[in-house]
C-alpha cells in the first residue's frame, strides 16, 4: 500500500509547470504538425498550466494519475 502512495506522489510530481511551479494541469488535444508527429512519436504530451494558463510539455498522458476517489 505505501508503495503505491509512493508511486503515485512520484507521478504527482513529474508535472510541475515551467514557468509558476504549478502541479495543476489539464490535457490538451494535439494541434500542430510537430505535436502531432514528432512530440506523438516520442511519448511527449501537451497540457495546460490552470494557474498560468500556458502550454507545457510532458511525458506522462495522465492515465496513471489516481483518481480522486483512491485519494
Amino acid at each position: 500500500m505505501q508503495r503505491d502512495r509512493a508511486e503515485e506522489s512520484n507521478a504527482l510530481k513529474e508535472r510541475v509547470c515551467y514557468w509558476c511551479g504549478s502541479t495543476t494541469h489539464r490535457r490538451l488535444s494535439r494541434r500542430s504538425f510537430l505535436e502531432k508527429r514528432v512530440l506523438s512519436w516520442l511519448g511527449i504530451y501537451p497540457w495546460e498550466c490552470v494557474m498560468c494558463r500556458r502550454r507545457v510539455y510532458f511525458r506522462s498522458d495522465g492515465h496513471n494519475l489516481p483518481s480522486k476517489e483512491q485519494i
